[in-house]
């Protein structure tokens, strides 16, 4: 009898380290589960974005330099890729882009004028706030143009600007470089360069003649004239001028007049 009951005892002891062993087990596994929750918990409130403010939420554009579409429900996200964009439609600017030639005159805080293609009727009175550093890498791989992209904030001080405006619609902004009053001028078209320097075709009686002049401010329209010209000068719209002759009969059937304005 004593013999079976150590035979017991010994098997109750091994039945009881096997059972704390599966607790232990078991114990340790349901704190590895528990950890594993808690990450994956964590993950899933990262998936949640909360936005700062209320306002409207518009997806962002792809980030990959293959594709300019719209990100969309579906589409697959990788780290660093920009969803969503949140615009303070309180404050609205205009992203133009300004060609090289011009970008040197462009600083902070000119004025602008801003014209909304689906508002023809109206101007809002705008300032520059930023010219990008660099041109915009895909004009530049794809069309080799460089342009800079230029912000312009638009000043709506007397609330034109309609409330259901949207962001992204197009729009023109007419940038203030300089202001000159009282300065000669001519269409831009009218001067070119010939052996080095600049001229204009002036006419002279029946002939059209070769005057070299000194420029200054221009825009996409008028040229400033420094010197060369006096007011009243007929000036060609489309200068041809002979390398071999720097006289040549009239060809401009409505040449333009030097004038002087602002």
């Amino acid at each position: 009898a004593k013999v079976e009951q150590q035979r017991t005892i010994q098997k109750s002891n091994t039945l009881v380290e096997s059972a704390e062993g599966t607790v232990l087990r078991r114990t340790e596994g349901l704190k590895a589960q528990q950890e594993r929750l808690v990450l994956y918990k964590e993950q899933l409130a990262k998936t949640e974005m909360r936005a700062p403010q209320d306002g409207l939420v518009i997806y962002a554009r792809s980030s990959s330099r293959y594709n300019d579409t719209y990100i969309k429900e579906g589409a697959l996200i990788r780290k660093g890729y920009s969803v969503i964009d949140l615009p303070d439609i309180s404050e609205l600017m205009a992203v133009v882009q300004v060609h090289e030639s011009f970008v040197r005159h462009i600083k902070a805080d000119q004025k602008a004028i801003v014209r909304i293609d689906s508002l023809p009727d109206r101007e809002f009175q705008g300032v520059v706030r930023h010219v990008a550093p660099t041109p915009d890498a895909r004009r530049k791989y794809y069309e080799n143009i460089s342009v800079y992209d230029t912000h312009v904030w638009i000043q709506d001080e007397n609330s034109q600007l309609p409330e259901d405006l949207k962001p992204g619609v197009s729009a023109k902004a007419e940038i203030i470089v300089a202001e000159l009053n009282d300065v000669m001028m001519v269409p831009v078209q009218s001067v070119t360069t010939y052996k080095g320097q600049k001229v204009v075709q002036v006419k002279r009686g029946e002939n059209m003649v070769v005057v070299p002049v000194k420029t200054g401010q221009f825009n996409n329209r008028f040229i400033e004239i420094k010197d060369g010209l006096k007011e009243g000068d007929q000036v060609s719209l489309a200068p041809n001028i002979d390398e071999n002759s720097e006289t040549q009969s009239d060809s401009s059937s409505s040449p333009a007049i030097a004038s002087t304005g602002s």
